[in-house]
């Protein structure tokens, strides 16, 4: 940032914490000049004295917060059981078998999702 800053004639400005997170988050499909080009844009956009995500145009997907083990643990049962569900055409007998549980395990689950 302070190279750029310095290349650009500006005052350096630095990161905030969200924007650090994101950086870190973000699944660069690029190489470093990627995120080069980022900094630099932003560096030149934001009007404010640290860097936002928003200035790095970064997805709002990366900014959500972390999960909990127990939560995550949750939502990759229910994404799991839901597309085993598709795989068996919505066959709740089958998903238990296939999943190795109790069918009322599925049927807690669904109606647990009906709730919602």
């Amino acid at each position: 940032i302070r190279r750029y800053a310095k290349e650009f004639n500006m005052v350096a400005k630095n990161l905030s914490q969200e924007a650090i997170m994101a950086i870190r988050k973000y699944k660069w499909p690029g190489n470093v000049r990627q995120l080069e080009n980022r900094i630099k844009k932003a560096l030149i956009l934001s009007d404010k004295p640290q860097i936002q995500p928003a200035a790095l145009a970064l997805m709002p997907e990366v900014l959500k917060p972390l999960m909990t083990l127990a939560e995550a643990k949750d939502d990759f049962q229910k994404r799991y059981i839901n597309e085993v569900l598709e795989l068996n055409n919505g066959n709740r007998s089958k998903t238990a078998q296939d999943l190795g549980v109790d069918p009322r395990t599925i049927f807690r689950h669904l109606a647990k999702q009906n709730e919602k």
